[in-house]
C-alpha cells in the first residue's frame, strides 16, 4: 500500500514537473524558432503553435542572410536605436541608482543623524506606493518641467523622452535601493571599520577599502534588479515617450501590433526576433554579475 501511494507521488511529480516544463519551454522555443523565419512572412492569425514553428511552409524560410529577420532589423530599420535607447536608460539608471543607494545605504547604516528614523520610514513608505498611482502626477510634472526649462533655453521635449525616464525610474528605484544597501551594511561587522580606524584609516578608507569590497554581492544584487526594471519597464515608457526615436524596446515590441509596424519591421518573426534579441543584455548582465551573487550567498551560508 505504501509503495503504491509513494508510486502515485511520484507519478503526480513527474506529471507537475513535465506541466510547468512545457509551459517553460515552450514561449522559449516559439520565440526562437519564430525569429529564424523570413523577414515579413505571415503565421496563422487564429492559432500558432508549437508545430507551425517547428514545421514552417518553404516559402516563409530566408534564401539568404539578407531575407533573415535578424538581418533586416539590425541594418534596414531603426532597431539598433531602440536597443541602444534601452541600453543607455537601463544602464544610467543602474548606475546612479547603484551610486545614490550605496552611499545613502551606507550613511543610513554607519551614521547616527537628526531624522534618520524618519527618513527611513519615508523611504519605506516611498516603497509601498504603488507605482500606478504615480503615472498621471509624475507626467503632469514632467510636463510642467519641460514647459519651464523650455523657457530657458532646453529643447523642447528635454523632460519627455529617455532624460525625464531616467528621473522617474531613480525616483523609484533609489528608495528600494538605499533600504536594501542599508540591510546589507548592518549585516558588515562594525568591528572591522573600529580596527581600521585604530590603525589610521580615515571614514573615506574605511568605506572604500574594506566596507565596499564586502558589499559588492549586495550591490550587484540591488544592480541587477534596478537595470531590470529599467529594461523591462512598459506603461511609464508608452506614457513618456511620443517620439518615435526615443522609443524603448518594450514599447517598440508592444507596436509590433500595430497594422503600420507589423507591415514596416516584419511582423510577428520581427516581434520574435526582437524579443530574443532583448533578451542577451539581461543574460550578459547575470553571467558577469554571477560571481558576486554566488559569494554573496556563500557568504550568508558561512555566516548562518
Amino acid at each position: 500500500m505504501a509503495k503504491a501511494h509513494s508510486l502515485a507521488q511520484r507519478i503526480a511529480l513527474l506529471v507537475l514537473v513535465a506541466v510547468l516544463s512545457y509551459a517553460i519551454v515552450y514561449p522559449v522555443t516559439w520565440v526562437v524558432l519564430t525569429s529564424l523565419r523570413k523577414f515579413g512572412a505571415s503565421l496563422p492569425t487564429e492559432k500558432i503553435s508549437l508545430l507551425d514553428a517547428l514545421f514552417p511552409k518553404p516559402d516563409s524560410l530566408p534564401s539568404s542572410i539578407e531575407e533573415t529577420t535578424y538581418y533586416m532589423l539590425l541594418f534596414k530599420t531603426k532597431f539598433p536605436l531602440f536597443m541602444w535607447n534601452s541600453v543607455y536608460v537601463s544602464t544610467l539608471t543602474m548606475l546612479l541608482a547603484v551610486l545614490v543607494g550605496t552611499m545613502s545605504g551606507y550613511a543610513f547604516s554607519r551614521y547616527n543623524f537628526p531624522g534618520k528614523r524618519k527618513l527611513l520610514w519615508t523611504l519605506l513608505v516611498l516603497n509601498s506606493i504603488p507605482g500606478l498611482v504615480t503615472f498621471i502626477p509624475l507626467y503632469r510634472l514632467l510636463v510642467f518641467y519641460d514647459q519651464t526649462f523650455r523657457a530657458i533655453g532646453l529643447p523642447k521635449g528635454t523632460f519627455l523622452g529617455p532624460g525625464g525616464l531616467i528621473l522617474v525610474y531613480l525616483a523609484g528605484a533609489i528608495p528600494y535601493s538605499s533600504w536594501f544597501l542599508k540591510s546589507f551594511f548592518d549585516t558588515i561587522p562594525r568591528e572591522l571599520d573600529e580596527q581600521a580606524l585604530v590603525d589610521g584609516a580615515t571614514p573615506f578608507q574605511i568605506f572604500w577599502k574594506i566596507t565596499l569590497p564586502l558589499a559588492l554581492p549586495g550591490i550587484a544584487t540591488i544592480a541587477i534588479l534596478v537595470f531590470l526594471g529599467a529594461w523591462n519597464e512598459f506603461m511609464l515608457a508608452t506614457l513618456l515617450l511620443s517620439n518615435e526615436n526615443y522609443y524603448t524596446l518594450p514599447v517598440f515590441i508592444t507596436q509590433l501590433r500595430n497594422q503600420q509596424y507589423a507591415s514596416t519591421y516584419g511582423g510577428i518573426p520581427a516581434f520574435a526576433a526582437a524579443s530574443f534579441m532583448a533578451s542577451i543584455p539581461v543574460v550578459i548582465l547575470f553571467v558577469v554579475s554571477q560571481k558576486y551573487l554566488k559569494s554573496g550567498l556563500t557568504m550568508g551560508a558561512v555566516k548562518g
